[in-house]
């Protein structure tokens, strides 16, 4: 493979018909994980999920940094397919949306 930059070894870049540059986009959520991971922030005593599972309650949905591909663990609800989330911070927190 050449050292080209795009990964594909010829030159020149692939879309993925969404409209958007996923290569920054990915670039830019994996520049400091210390900035972007929440957990530590979380006031996780005080978090709570109306209609959440008592067996898949909120904390099963808010993990450690680590613990984030963890697909055996999970938020559900025990009524119906709405779960109002209250979470709240230790301190000032900055977020961020990307759609």
């Amino acid at each position: 493979m050449h050292g080209d930059g795009d990964g594909h070894g010829h030159g020149h870049s692939h879309g993925h018909g969404h409209g958007h540059d996923c290569e920054q986009e990915h670039k830019d959520m994996l520049e400091s994980v210390d900035e972007r991971w929440l957990y530590d922030s979380i006031d996780t005593v005080n978090v709570r999920a109306l209609n959440a599972s008592p067996d898949h309650g909120i904390l099963h949905a808010i993990k450690p940094f680590d613990q984030r591909f963890d697909t055996t663990r999970w938020l559900e609800s025990d009524a119906d397919e709405q779960i109002l989330i209250n979470i709240p911070f230790t301190g000032s927190v900055k977020l961020k949306v990307s759609y």
